[in-house]
């Protein structure tokens, strides 16, 4: 079986490659509006996800689902540098909602792992993202295991900063931010590892 291109797990069970697979995206991470009383049940949900997979159905900005969260998070820690040097140049402190967009920066499966794995960590115990809880175990025909878990963001502090990214004043950053994390999913999904890597956790899973 091949191992996560991830150097070290993720504390709270997530897997990062996980947001990559857009069906295991929709289902466990909210890039999709899957209704919370079907994301709970495994079988009936992992259908609808295919079924929106299927349909190429867009990232939803649901200020109910966690996904216009974490990728924004992920944004902000990948393209820190870069907007920084962006700034420089421009003679700026900081980017207004009019400046334009840093240019797309190359990131590695361990850049997205990096990433993907501190933002959640950072945003759970932030209590933006609840604690996770397992969806369903896995064990996989090659030897493996593995943890399906649900990513569900708080009503609280979580739902304040998705309802900020998604308010007249920042929705045009928002759409623009998750544009440009599914331009870098996409290249995540062609990468030989991580095809590697999802594809060994596709295969038939055993009772």
């Amino acid at each position: 079986m091949s191992t996560s291109p991830s150097r070290k797990p993720n504390i709270f069970g997530f897997d990062p490659f996980m947001a990559v697979d857009t069906t295991k995206a929709n289902l466990l991470y909210g890039r999709v509006d899957i209704p919370s009383d079907v994301r709970s049940d495994s079988e009936d949900a992992e259908a609808e996800a295919i079924k929106k997979t299927a349909q190429e159905v867009d990232p939803q900005m649901d200020r109910t689902l966690p996904w216009a969260l974490l990728m924004g998070g992920m944004f902000k820690f990948l393209y820190k540098k870069a907007e920084k040097e962006e700034n420089r140049r421009a003679g700026r402190k900081e980017r207004g909602p009019n400046d334009p967009f840093p240019r797309p920066i190359k990131i590695t499966p361990q850049d997205w792992a990096e990433a993907f794995n501190i933002i959640t960590v950072s945003y759970v115990k932030a209590d933006f993202l609840k604690r996770p809880d397992v969806v369903d175990r896995k064990n996989l025909a090659g030897g493996g295991k593995v943890d399906l878990v649900l990513m569900t963001q708080t009503r609280g502090k979580g739902g304040a900063k998705t309802e900020d990214y998604l308010s007249p004043e920042r929705i045009g950053e928002t759409r623009k931010r998750l544009r440009r994390m599914e331009r870098h999913r996409l290249e995540m999904a062609e990468n030989p590892r991580v095809q590697d890597y999802l594809q060994s956790l596709r295969k038939p899973a055993i009772n």
